[in-house]
């Protein structure tokens, strides 16, 4: 299966050929494995038939912008986003199960999200307005948000987290506003309590010496 957007989320092709989901199959953060090899050892797909794929259906986000979400999949379902929602589909016909949308004065002109990351039944996503939210990934209930980020100050959590060993790893963007360093924050998947966090900037002068 592959995804592309322009514009819209979907375009997604598949190969007229049965197969089943298995745990193997899944993409659960943006680069798959916490080693980020983005490897998949599923080999439906292959060079004797890769001219073989087709359209077989599409989802439009119905927002005009850079879509920048890397799209997980679950258990035989497909997780993206846009700067303020979040939504399942189903990946083989592109009805979307559940969306859900977010309301909050952006900090950032650039109005994209990079998507979410998944743990025991949980979603982990930033915002704009530098907030981590998590859902419930059946049913995209809203289960909590932690505020690590000044929006005030141009702070935004764009980037996908990544969640492992019952914590959600997830640094704030805006470095490139005065007076705004950047920080590394482990926050407890459960509860969304900040479990550690360090400056990078310190962290980088201290190694180098400068």
């Amino acid at each position: 299966m592959r995804l592309r957007t322009i514009g819209i989320f979907g375009m997604v092709c598949a190969l007229a050929v049965s197969s089943t989901v298995a745990a193997d199959a899944d993409w659960p953060s943006y680069n798959r494995t916490l080693s980020s090899d983005r490897y998949s050892a599923l080999a439906d797909i292959n060079r004797s038939n890769v001219t073989t794929l087709k359209v077989t259906c599409t989802f439009d986000t119905g927002i005009q912008t850079s879509f920048q979400s890397g799209i997980i999949d679950v258990a035989g379902v497909l997780y993206g986003t846009t700067e303020m929602d979040t939504f399942a589909i189903d990946p083989g016909t592109c009805v979307q199960k559940w969306r859900v949308h977010e309301s909050y004065k952006s900090a950032s002109p650039l109005k994209v999200n990079r998507g979410v990351a998944y743990l025991d039944g949980r979603l982990f996503r930033g915002t704009q307005d530098g907030r981590v939210l998590a859902y419930e990934a059946m049913t995209g209930k809203r289960l909590w948000e932690a505020q690590i980020a000044d929006p005030k100050r141009g702070e935004t959590v764009p980037a996908a987290p990544i969640a492992w060993n019952g914590l959600v790893f997830v640094g704030n963007a805006g470095g490139d506003n005065k007076g705004v360093k950047g920080r590394m924050y482990a926050l407890d998947a459960a509860s969304g309590k900040t479990v550690w966090k360090f400056d990078m900037a310190r962290r980088i002068r201290a190694r180098t010496g400068l």
